[in-house]
């Protein structure tokens, strides 16, 4: 008997999601990871990190930032600052600017931390240009959780395409649903490539 297919995802021995988009599926009414997205920056057994790119940060987090990471005005990052999730970590920017980069993935994404670097990314280029998101905390998992909530069906897993990880904060999640499904419908039916509106077809 051939095992049904499901979008449950099972992590085995030596796969990492480094690099990799979770998507909380819809009906995982999580306190901290409900209607999110995340990036995962660690995954191994001895526990796991990533940020939250879909959840924007208060004015006041803002204006503190504003102050630490000079040339970048409060007008700037309100609206453009995103938390990461609830466990403190460090300011970070994701964007495709790759002379600014300390770390570049093979999908384009560019990864920024120190903070001589984040003042230069942010003095010459604008979070409002909608390919510059500024981080500030992570969500950590501990040994094993992760494994867990994968296996559990909490999570949709998605490569971290720049037209997802840049979307819009209030459209992110359902865009990556809606992707997922996409993914999940061309797997059960053993095609490589749907079209753009499958609803329709």
């Amino acid at each position: 008997m051939n095992p049904t297919k499901t979008h449950r995802f099972t992590v085995t021995d030596g796969f990492s999601l480094e690099g990799q988009l979770l998507v909380a599926t819809p009906k995982w009414e999580h306190a901290t990871f409900g209607r999110t997205v995340c990036y995962v920056i660690h995954h191994g057994s001895q526990g796991s990190l990533g940020v939250i790119l879909n959840r924007t940060a208060g004015h006041h987090m803002a204006a503190a930032l504003s102050g630490m990471l000079e040339g970048t005005s409060r007008q700037n990052l309100v609206g453009n600052l995103y938390l990461g999730g609830p466990n403190p970590g460090p300011v970070v920017a994701i964007h495709r600017v790759e002379e600014h980069a300390e770390f570049a993935s093979h999908e384009g994404i560019c990864f920024t931390a120190s903070l001589g670097k984040l003042r230069q990314l942010l003095g010459h280029h604008s979070p409002a240009s909608g390919q510059l998101k500024v981080v500030v905390g992570q969500a950590q998992w501990g040994p094993g959780q992760l494994d867990a909530q994968l296996a559990g069906g909490c999570w949709l897993v998605l490569p971290a395409i720049p037209q997802l990880v840049f979307a819009d904060s209030e459209r992110m999640w359902s865009i990556g649903v809606r992707e997922a499904g996409n993914r999940f419908l061309a797997n059960l039916v053993g095609s490589r490539i749907l079209p753009p509106h499958c609803e329709y077809n």
